[in-house]
């Protein structure tokens, strides 16, 4: 669900609806969607499609820097060096109830279930294959990932690129996994 918000926002943005394109991203942001999240914190920090709202803009930034991906990291350092010290201290108290329902301890759950159905209705989709084995791996279960990563290999053509680089992360996850004792 959050690549199908995803692409609904672009395609909003792309038409200069930037009110429906913040609607779709704030519901791909749902299931974990850093991309969507860090695209909330842009519209809100330049009050395009929302009201301008920094403090918001922050808290959207800050919940897409979770992970530690060194461009959101960036952006939200910049954006916190912007803020006045009112703004600042306004954080915490906004930042919560947005993190608990965007932050990854709920919203990977969320993405997961939402996986979960797609493969109990299409165990052998690519797609979701690839997602599920990256999100075990992401949450370091690599034993799970490889063979989930074997279970893709199945599906794609041998040879293929998309072979290649699977052929790589099972042998990534099996090392890692090795490691974990």
């Amino acid at each position: 669900p959050n690549e199908l918000h995803r692409i609904f926002a672009a395609k909003a943005a792309a038409n200069g609806d930037w009110n429906d394109a913040a609607k779709h991203f704030r519901k791909a942001a749902r299931y974990a969607d850093k991309y969507s999240q860090h695209r909330l914190s842009m519209l809100y920090w330049h009050g395009v499609g929302v009201g301008k709202d920094v403090v918001e803009a922050y808290v959207w930034a800050d919940i897409a820097a979770e992970r530690g991906y060194p461009q959101f990291l960036a952006i939200r350092e910049k954006m916190w060096a912007a803020l006045t010290p009112e703004q600042q201290a306004a954080v915490p108290a906004r930042g919560d109830a947005l993190y608990k329902e965007f932050g990854d301890p709920a919203a990977k759950p969320r993405f997961a279930a939402a996986l979960a159905k797609a493969l109990a209705l299409e165990p052998r989709q690519p797609k979701a294959l690839w997602l599920k084995a990256s999100l075990e791996h992401e949450e370091h279960r690599y034993r799970e990932a490889a063979s989930t990563w074997r279970n893709l290999l199945a599906v794609v053509p041998a040879g293929s690129s998309d072979a290649r680089i699977i052929e790589a992360n099972i042998a990534e996850a099996m090392r890692l996994a090795a490691g974990q004792g």
